[in-house]
């Protein structure tokens, strides 16, 4: 994968925690000193977990709408960009992108030679955001590409540039698109670590994980960046575009779980371990919801406080665990692949113990009995 030429060091601010309410804010500040007190990693996790459900839907005159201009210089990224608008609309219903032209539009993209791809400013800045697409660029990478500078261009920042960076990657470089001089440095990251997220640069000599610095690496085997939004991309964008009605989108209380479904089929390939019967769809009667539906507080206010108090929370499968070690087989299928268990309830995903995989789905069944007390995890 080529790098960027990252110009965010005469941007505007990222996203970070200030740019959003002033609850959400005081919650991302509680985790991340309760997160960075701990050197347990399904601890940090779970305090990132427990406060992911806690925005309210708005209704569809409170969807955020941004106008993209693509202009005349664009001649080999056009089905990039429309599907990554495609895309980004589908994961958070509280943002409409749409094309329009130079004069309405807050982010605007162009194509050239050589220059590399970078993004100037962001959408919400007095002159919008600029998006400059190579057209050198290797093929394999512009849709990877195209997704990573327009969510800049949203105001996403790179995973390894979040405050608590040095807990899960070794940076060896003085360079600028990896160590920020400006007035962003050390942002406060919107979810746990994630290693896959589309905003990370591939592993080298110049950024290196920290094997023994977080359970989460343990989930990735490749070096290089995810070409798609990870689910926990997806949740970020729902907590600062907090999720809208709109004419697909428009949740419910599921019937078995308490929980809130939207219905669409958003689930195919969202990093998480289905039972046999699922069918894609967020709900909408059991198993896990949606990143959209997940961040919602709409009456499930009880039922994640209920959870939380049984210490258990939703992974980025949407999956609920508590951490317990189990007895169970050493591996699992998914997508036809026999994968090896770590033995541990989460925290990310992976299948849940038996008694979190029934908060929502009754007949689940994968482990045969919990170990005792002395091998769960203290959280």
């Amino acid at each position: 994968m080529e790098k960027e030429i990252d110009k965010h060091a005469i941007s505007l601010s990222a996203v970070s925690a200030y740019d959003v309410d002033k609850e959400l804010a005081a919650l991302l500040e509680t985790s991340y000193e309760k997160a960075q007190r701990s050197s347990d990693s399904i601890y940090r996790a779970k305090c990132f977990y427990e406060i992911q459900t806690c925005r309210e839907l708005g209704n569809t005159e409170d969807q955020c709408k941004i106008g993209v201009y693509v202009n005349e210089t664009v001649s080999t990224y056009h089905g990039h960009i429309t599907k990554t608008i495609k895309d980004i609309n589908i994961a958070a219903p509280g943002i409409k992108l749409y094309k329009t032209d130079s004069n309405n539009a807050k982010i605007t993209i162009g194509e050239g030679k050589e220059n590399g791809c970078y993004t100037q400013g962001i959408f919400k800045g007095p002159h919008g955001a600029y998006v400059h697409l190579d057209t050198d660029w290797s093929k394999d990478w512009k849709e990877q590409t195209t997704i990573h500078e327009l969510l800049h261009a949203l105001g996403f920042q790179h995973e390894f540039k979040r405050k608590d960076a040095e807990k899960y990657v070794n940076i060896n470089t003085d360079d600028y698109q990896y160590i920020d001089k400006g007035d962003h440095q050390k942002i406060r990251g919107l979810t746990r670590f994630d290693p896959f997220s589309v905003m990370m640069y591939p592993e080298d000599e110049e950024m290196e994980r920290l094997e023994n610095g977080d359970i989460v690496w343990r989930l990735k085997s490749g070096t290089t960046p995810n070409k798609q939004m990870s689910e926990l991309d997806k949740v970020a964008l729902n907590l600062v575009f907090r999720p809208c009605i709109e004419n697909d989108y428009n949740p419910k209380i599921g019937p078995v779980t308490d929980m809130l479904y939207c219905g669409r089929s958003v689930m195919t390939g969202n990093q998480q371990i289905t039972p046999t019967g699922t069918d894609g769809r967020c709900g909408p009667d059991n198993w896990a919801n949606c990143p959209a539906c997940r961040v919602l507080i709409d009456g499930v206010k009880m039922k994640c406080q209920k959870m939380h108090d049984k210490g258990k929370w939703q992974g980025w499968s949407g999956v609920f665990y508590c951490g317990k070690k189990f007895t169970t087989p050493k591996t699992y299928g998914k997508n036809g692949t026999s994968l090896e268990h770590d033995g541990v309830c989460g925290p990310d995903n992976g299948p849940p113990c038996n008694d979190c995989g029934r908060e929502l789905y009754p007949e689940y069944e994968y482990s045969k009995e919990v170990e005792s007390d002395d091998d769960c995890v203290i959280l």
